[in-house]
């Protein structure tokens, strides 16, 4: 069920919001403002909620009391606060602590507390999960407090890296010094000693910057993450180069030309050509400004 208060939904609009350090007012966020405004109609209204749905909505903490400047009255339990007239005095908030706990999961030692069962099916996402609970902590300000969690999160991804012979041929890359021989590239596998996936690279890479890019609290493990893009990023473009795939419907002039004909990119070597490829190598590139009109 999705439910909204009588007021805007988002969360930018409540009394003393805790916002995000990564928030900026700009053109978007005023759309999404926007966007949020004209969906709020075809949510449910919480003042025309039944009791019972407002009291189990308060006991999950979704829905918290605003207390009037005014109002001595600070008894949350009083049952004739689940009245229409007081109904509307409730915003929605998100359970941070427990999101947080959630998403932080990962970073404990396996002896303390070990991750269910049904992890073993994203053995081969490793970096996914990584990025995915990181990236979530960092929107809520809740990195993990202590640096040698996230310079393990740094050997991991490293842990990752697979190098690889492009099957193209040598002259159209650069060379990748430090990295192998001309030609050799290579990427971020799902796990240690697997082959290198634009999904999984991407996920390495978005884990590496959130981490990079907390330098101020953790000097160590941001400069260890910097070191292992700088490391990495000549191999990387080597490695994209690699998955292109020509369109087929391309012309032999134009193939010859000094202009880049239509192409795709593989997810890996001899996997599939999608538009997945097309964004997440782009994205990397910018991101380790390696991206070039090749």
């Amino acid at each position: 069920m999705s439910i909204s208060s009588s007021s805007s939904s988002s969360s930018l609009s409540s009394p003393n919001p805790i916002r995000s350090k990564h928030i900026i007012d700009t053109a978007t966020t005023d759309l999404q403002d926007e966007t949020e405004f004209e969906c709020e109609p075809f949510f449910a209204h919480i003042p025309s909620l039944p009791d019972d749905q407002i009291k189990h909505l308060r006991s999950t903490g979704l829905l918290r009391r605003i207390i009037p400047p005014n109002n001595d009255d600070n008894n949350d339990d009083n049952d004739n606060e689940s009245s229409n007239n007081n109904k509307k005095d409730y915003i929605i908030q998100l359970l941070r602590n427990k999101h947080s706990d959630f998403c932080s999961r990962p970073f404990h030692p396996k002896s303390i507390f070990p991750l269910p069962q049904s992890y073993t099916s994203l053995d081969s996402s490793r970096p996914w999960i990584l990025y995915w609970t990181l990236h979530s902590l960092d929107l809520l300000s809740a990195i993990p407090d202590q640096e040698e969690k996230l310079i393990g999160v740094v050997h991991t991804i490293e842990a990752c890296w697979a190098s690889v012979r492009s099957p193209q041929s040598s002259s159209h890359h650069r060379h990748a010094e430090g990295d192998g021989g001309e030609g050799e590239g290579g990427g971020f596998g799902g796990g240690p000693h697997q082959i290198p996936h634009a999904a999984t690279s991407y996920a390495a890479v978005q884990t590496l910057v959130i981490i990079a890019g907390q330098g101020d609290a953790y000097p160590n493990a941001s400069e260890l993450a910097l070191d292992l893009l700088r490391r990495k990023r000549e191999a990387m473009y080597v490695w994209f180069l690699s998955l292109r795939h020509p369109n087929p419907s391309s012309s032999s002039s134009s193939s010859s030309s000094s202009v880049t004909p239509p192409c795709g990119y593989r997810m890996h070597h001899d996997g599939e050509v999608d538009v997945r490829a097309t964004y997440t190598l782009c994205a990397m590139a910018s991101l380790l400004n390696i991206l070039t009109e090749s």
